[in-house]
């Protein structure tokens, strides 16, 4: 997969506010409650972080692995405009792609990733 370099800035898989709530929030208050964090939400977060700038059009057509932050690869892939994470398990789509930060892009997913 080609980036522009680990030096030019981040990527981050960013899920919205609805994929975190069906993710987290347990007793479906509409609020994540501190208690519903989960331990190694640290973890989860490095997860969503790759170490290149990567934007939707770079995303290969056949499956590939990325390294992230945490340590483990997240497999991506592209189909004409649609982007998707992790296609085998939780099969994440961009819904928001390439929102260009200072430090890098962020690309807004339907799911959150777990390692």
């Amino acid at each position: 997969m080609r980036g522009s370099g680990a030096n030019d800035g981040r990527t981050i898989f960013a899920p919205t506010n609805e994929a975190l709530l069906d993710a987290y929030d347990g007793d479906d208050s509409g609020e994540i409650e501190s208690d519903e964090i989960p331990s190694d939400a640290d973890e989860i977060l490095q997860y969503h972080v790759l170490d290149s700038v990567f934007l939707a059009a770079d995303v290969p057509e056949s499956e590939t692995d990325v390294p992230t932050l945490e340590g483990s690869d997240v497999t991506v892939v592209r189909s004409g405009d649609a982007v998707t994470i992790n296609p085998n398990n939780e099969d994440a789509s961009v819904t928001i792609p390439d929102v260009e930060v200072d430090n890098g892009v962020i690309h807004g997913i339907d799911a959150v990733l777990l390692p």
